[in-house]
């Protein structure tokens, strides 16, 4: 159940009567409503601030919260520098918390050559009942922090984390401003009968790609050759440890 309004984009009628429709929402006021619902410990695994992330807005979300910053290298919004792939021993004793009531995770299990040690550390230090945000790329060129291993689908994070009860799943694209949910009958659902429409919905334009130069190291724009496909997509899910 989403805590802000959602917009309808399009709805289709299949020949079996079945209705599949794509809607969009306020992303971070999601991210808002989960965060009431935590207190105590927060772990932000990959919290460094870069040019292209968002990461420092995580800790605003949870001010009255003990907040640790983990990351692999030293930084701005990073507590504890550590390799979420290690022991979880040496997790707990880097960042001094023994489990924690929310993990944040976006945007690093395809960074890290072992995700599924990773994953597993990361239920090891959450509490049962305790909130766990995922991010993942699904469509994404390649982009190296430092190497570029891995696309997960919303099946494929299922995997990693056999211990948590999703209770949201999405996509964002580049801006990550906007969360866009499939509907089966007018309910949210991710199964092969919605992921099926998942390869001709990425060729809407969702949002809005931003003013980039075509190389770093010279000026000039991008050009386009083609339709624009979408610059980045992500899978979003965030749920519950269970007991």
């Amino acid at each position: 159940m989403l805590s802000s309004p959602a917009t309808r984009l399009h709805e289709w009628t299949l020949s079996d009567g079945d209705r599949l429709a794509v809607e969009s929402f306020d992303f971070w006021a999601e991210m808002r409503a989960f965060a009431t619902q935590v207190q105590g410990t927060v772990l932000h695994v990959g919290s460094k601030v870069s040019i292209v992330d968002r990461s420092g807005h995580c800790r605003d979300l949870f001010p009255l919260c003990r907040f640790v910053g983990l990351d692999s290298e030293a930084g701005p919004n990073v507590d504890a520098v550590c390799d979420i792939s290690v022991g979880v021993h040496e997790i707990r004793r880097r960042c001094k918390i023994n489990t924690a009531d929310a993990v944040i995770c976006r945007h690093v299990l395809g960074h890290v050559p072992n995700p599924w040690q990773a994953a597993r550390n990361l239920e090891f230090l959450l509490r049962p009942g305790g909130l766990l945000i995922v991010a993942v790329p699904w469509v994404q060129g390649y982009h190296p922090f430092p190497e570029d291993y891995w696309r997960m689908s919303f099946s494929g994070v299922h995997t990693l984390f056999a211990r948590v009860a999703f209770e949201l799943e999405f996509y964002t694209g580049a801006r990550e401003d906007t969360g866009y949910r499939l509907l089966l009958n007018g309910a949210p659902v991710h199964d092969p009968r919605t992921c099926r429409i998942e390869r001709n919905l990425f060729q809407l334009v969702l949002d809005q790609p931003p003013e980039q130069d075509m190389f770093e190291d010279r000026p000039g724009k991008k050009i386009t050759l083609s339709r624009l496909f979408m610059p980045a997509c992500s899978v979003n899910l965030i749920g519950r440890k269970g007991a």
